[in-house]
């Protein structure tokens, strides 16, 4: 299995939360949010057969489709097992995504008909995801009008038959897609809110919608001035509010009761089963105006709706993931070599005795340096970066990452401390961290190795500091200096292709024991 870019096209409606889901969702939002969110949906796919694909974004804060919960959907037709898999890579992808952007939360939406055996809610509370609920308030639109109005809150409607009797509306949809009443809503929208809160762009996906009968929009004038404007949106056969904007100037008059509620009816006129009004939060958890919005809404319905929410802790489920995580303040950085590096200090490093008492390179010419390094570039299998402390930019070692396996995706990462004044202040433990995250992020490798010489402790520490794992060891290897020496075998594992850390020693299996 293989972690492919998600389908273009948004994803088959399959949950009664469907806006940020539906194709016009995912048009709206694009627009909406342009620059404030970075797409990385993903699937997981077996040769051309997409098994699972997450529909998600990575914001400032967390992993989520365009500030709501993210959407997992599973191929109707594979198996248990196969799906299992397909969970595992979807974790280490996420690791992927939550490393590149340094986020740390991500949040799905729970989905029974997508989930129908419960592995996904299952699999995320085991590994620490935490249960959550969101209510919307919601008014069924299968009874009556009659019916309709009655289930309003008292208050309510004498509201609405106040605007009834005092407003006159007109209604922006597919029988009447007035341009120009859509672009005074639009204005009124700026008025109130005292700016542009969102891209022309994004109006234009909405009033697309409603010239294709996928919603409505109600204005309400008093006299000749628009001073009210109910905007829905319609997707899965759910009506959703979707923005609404009453001037302020009125506030003492019931402006928005009548033109919510010409909505609700429109939309039951459109063939809705639903209206959602949108989420009713907590008291206590939001503040008391937000508090009171809701409040507002609930008086449309006694009804309401709970969308199941799990929210996954992404920074507590590997701790490799930390290893890789180069966002904090670092006493070094990284940087590529170029020639201008090789200089007379650079070259003193590998004619140090002590320096390279463990390297295979020594006593190399500037001309010798500078063709290894162009040559692995060039033909890209290997990579030179110059260690640098962070604070002065001072160079005082190398990196090297390769030669590159291209075909199995694995290579070796080196590193030297060449000026030892910098010795014993945990800078190779540093730089191996952050050549970590450019292999498996800049490079997408598989796995890192390297081979050590056994009484080279200080290298073998940095490498398990820096999250590698001993793999095993060969014995009686190495003859230096008249010194029988092991080599201890040294890995990192990219979490993205590998979702559980392998466990060491591996079983011999029994075939190989039997003569």
């Amino acid at each position: 299995m293989h972690i492919v870019e998600a389908a273009p096209l948004a994803p088959a409606a399959a949950t009664g939360f469907d806006i940020p889901y539906c194709a016009f969702g995912h048009r709206y939002y694009a627009a909406a949010l342009s620059g404030k969110r970075n797409e990385v949906s993903f699937s997981v796919a077996d040769g051309a057969t997409r098994i699972l694909t997450v529909w998600c974004d990575a914001g400032s804060e967390r992993i989520d489709r365009f500030g709501f919960p993210a959407l997992i959907q599973f191929s109707p037709d594979a198996p248990l097992l196969v799906r299992e898999r397909a969970f595992r890579l979807m974790l280490a992808e996420l690791r992927h995504i939550a490393r590149r952007f340094a986020v740390l939360t991500a949040e799905f939406a729970l989905d029974p008909e997508n989930d129908p055996d419960g592995l996904v809610v299952t699999a995320l509370t085991q590994i620490g995801a935490l249960p959550m609920a969101r209510i919307f308030a919601e008014a069924d639109l299968t009874v009556s009008p009659v019916e309709l109005e009655n289930n309003l809150r008292k208050g309510h409607r004498q509201q609405v038959r106040w605007g009834e009797g005092n407003l006159r509306f007109v209604t922006v949809d597919a029988s009447n897609p007035d341009e120009a009443e859509f672009g005074a809503f639009r204005q009124l929208h700026a008025d109130v809110a005292g700016r542009v809160t969102r891209p022309i762009e994004s109006w234009q996906v909405c009033l697309d919608a409603l010239r294709q009968g996928s919603g409505g929009l109600v204005l309400g004038y008093l006299g000749e001035k628009l001073v009210s404007g109910t905007l829905t949106l319609d997707a899965a056969g759910a009506a959703y509010y979707s923005s609404g904007a009453y001037d302020r100037s009125h506030f003492d008059k019931p402006l928005s009761h009548a033109a919510l509620f010409r909505s609700m009816l429109a939309a039951k006129a459109r063939g809705c089963t639903r209206y959602n009004l949108g989420e009713v939060p907590v008291k206590g958890m939001v503040s008391d105006k937000e508090f009171q919005i809701g409040w507002f809404k609930r008086g449309f319905s006694p009804q309401s709706r709970m969308q199941q929410v799990l929210r996954l802790p992404l920074a507590q489920l590997e701790p490799r993931m930390q290893a890789v995580n180069i966002g904090a303040a670092s006493p070094i950085s990284l940087r590529p070599l170029t020639p201008d590096d090789i200089t007379d200090t650079y070259l003193s490093w590998f004619k140090d005795t002590v320096v390279t008492q463990f390297l295979e390179a020594r006593g190399i010419t500037r001309e010798e340096a500078i063709a290894f390094m162009e040559h692995g570039r060039d033909e890209g299998i290997r990579f030179m970066y110059a260690i640098c402390e962070a604070a002065t930019g001072k160079h005082i070692g190398n990196l090297k990452l390769g030669d590159i396996n291209k075909e199995t995706g694995v290579s070796d990462l080196v590193t030297v401390i060449g000026d030892r004044s910098a010795w014993g202040k945990g800078y190779a433990t540093e730089a191996i961290k952050q050549g970590m995250a450019l292999a498996f992020d800049e490079h997408d490798l598989r796995k890192l190795s390297g081979a050590i010489y056994e009484h080279n402790t200080g290298s073998v520490k940095a490498y398990l500091r820096a999250g590698w794992v001993i793999e095993g060891a060969l014995h009686g290897h190495i003859v230096r200096e008249g010194r029988v020496q092991d080599r201890i075998l040294v890995s990192a594992f990219n979490p993205r292709y590998f979702p559980e850390l392998p466990k060491f020693p591996k079983p011999i299996p029994e075939a190989w024991t039997k003569v």
